[in-house]
């Protein structure tokens, strides 16, 4: 039963909760952007603000689903999972790359945003938008992570109860 656990909590239950909020931030970087409320350097900050929100989760979850199938392929040993472990290793040495490439980036341009001295109130306003979305953003990963594991706790519980009458000969 626990065979396989990391797998499937990396990839089905970590991830939703992880992506969302990268999505979300995305979208409404884009319409603050469209209406004007922030300029082209706040919708900057708000995706790298969403973006380091994100990352370090989705590396960690990445690292337990690598551990997980280089444990299988080792347990195993098949092509199939000798070829996924080598799979999920290449993804986490190229996804751990680009991450150590960009958080530096990110971080620079959000002490940029935030700790350079801000005159305008119209600055100061932008600032506190951008942490209200990038709030807004992980609510609502975390509101479609809710949605997602209700609908399939529900799929699943009827599922075993149409299982169970049908064993019964009902």
């Amino acid at each position: 039963m626990a065979d396989g656990f990391a797998s499937w909590s990396g990839a089905e239950l970590l991830c939703p909760p992880l992506v969302s909020p990268g999505c979300y931030t995305l979208i409404l970087a884009m319409i603050a952007g469209a209406l004007g409320w922030l300029t082209e350097e706040y919708v900057e900050g708000l995706v790298y603000l969403g973006y380091l929100l994100v990352i370090f989760p989705v590396l960690g979850s990445g690292i337990a689903i690598w551990a997980d199938s280089v444990a299988r392929a080792w347990r195993q040993r098949n092509i199939l999972n000798a070829g996924l472990a080598g799979w999920n290793t290449f993804s986490m040495i190229y996804n751990s790359y680009n991450a150590i490439s960009a958080v530096p980036d990110a971080i620079a341009k959000l002490v940029e945003i935030f700790f350079k001295g801000r005159s305008s109130s119209k600055e100061i306003a932008m600032a506190f938008l951008v942490i209200l979305l990038a709030i807004v953003a992980l609510g609502g990963g975390i509101i479609t992570t809710t949605m997602i594991i209700r609908a399939t706790a529900r799929s699943q519980s009827e599922g075993m109860a149409l299982r169970r009458e049908l064993a019964l000969g009902r």
